[in-house]
């Protein structure tokens, strides 16, 4: 194997399905890996999985996005909920419905 390979096991497949990529996202199938047959250590044959060094830099990179993805929307959302906190205190002691603020 080539010294910028790593090899892992393959993933069961899911629900009894034959093609380990049916539960895969659309953002983890753009990547490029290849499924291979390989001896194990026992000389038992069995699946792998060879994911070179760039594909992993590459779900790093991706990882690293979705981190970002993620705190922006999760500060997205705090202020959606204060500004409903705000909406629903607005509402209590008016005693109006959200749709009359201005």
């Amino acid at each position: 194997m080539a010294d910028n390979t790593v090899e892992l096991p393959a993933r069961s497949p899911p629900n009894g399905s034959s093609n380990p990529r049916d539960s895969e996202s659309s953002s983890s199938s753009r990547t490029s890996s290849s499924m291979s047959t390989a001896v194990t250590n026992e000389g038992a044959v069995g699946n792998v999985c060879v994911i070179e060094r760039a594909t992993l830099e590459l779900l790093q990179s991706e990882v690293v996005r979705m981190e970002e993805e993620i705190t922006n929307l999760s500060r997205q959302m705090l202020s959606l909920r204060q500004i409903i906190s705000g909406a629903l205190r607005h509402v209590d002691s008016t005693n109006e419905t959200v749709r009359d603020l201005p």
